[in-house]
């Protein structure tokens, strides 16, 4: 198992600039890459921020998420340069009436390696439906072939990251969390319930639901 994270800044012609993180690990010969780019104009002012995911070893590929303001509303816009199998799509209703899109993907070889990818978009109602004002995107992986970093001494390897994109005050706010380290039987576990309902939450994986202190996964 390697891990590795990077951060790269290049300038445009037009006075603005972009600057990505990568995060890569790759296990068994087989590599999967999580890129998060942030595009800046010329004024400094964070407009658009895309999100890819490159997998190597699954049917599935690639997936590449554009999120960016709409000057006129200040919601958020998701544009997606590749049609995506959504597994399971789902639409809640919380208790502020705020409406809860989920998608998620999830594609591997029962319990030895699988994919999740999760696109959680809220908004306040569906008069405009194609646009959001919070939008989360989380990729877990798990392999259970391989020994975990340092948990309990489990076998297998789980991984995610999780990014929150909002607007404030007219600008993009990224949060990015991980990647983070869980075993891989709690992961399968988490896989199995959002596959039989389409509801995602972080806290669906049992090594998140209880109180812990937070570990982030070494790099190589």
């Amino acid at each position: 198992m390697e891990l590795s994270t990077k951060t790269r800044k290049k300038f445009g012609d037009d006075g603005g600039f972009w600057e990505d993180w990568y995060v890569t690990y790759t296990v068994h010969g087989q590599t999967c890459s999580l890129c998060l780019v942030r595009d800046y104009d010329k004024h400094d002012n964070l407009n658009k921020v895309s999100f890819i995911l490159l997998d190597l070893g699954l049917g599935f590929r690639t997936l590449c998420l554009h999120i960016e303001t709409t000057s006129e509303t200040g919601f958020l816009r998701i544009n997606s340069t590749q049609s995506i199998p959504w597994t399971k799509t789902n639409r809640t209703v919380d208790a502020r009436d705020d409406v809860v899109d989920t998608k998620v993907y999830l594609d591997g070889n029962a319990n030895q390696r699988n994919d999740l990818i999760v696109l959680e978009c809220k908004k306040n109602s569906t008069d405009h439906d194609e646009e959001t004002n919070v939008v989360t995107v989380a990729h877990y992986f798990a392999d259970s072939r391989g020994r975990a970093f340092n948990i309990d001494d489990e076998l297998g390897i789980g991984l995610s990251v999780v990014a929150k994109v909002r607007v404030s005050n007219g600008q993009l706010d990224i949060t990015v969390e991980g990647p983070e380290q869980h075993p891989a039987s709690a992961l399968f576990c988490m896989f199995d319930q959002v596959n039989r309902t389409g509801i995602w939450k972080p806290t669906m994986c049992p090594h998140c639901a209880q109180p812990r202190s937070s570990a982030s996964a070494p790099a190589a």
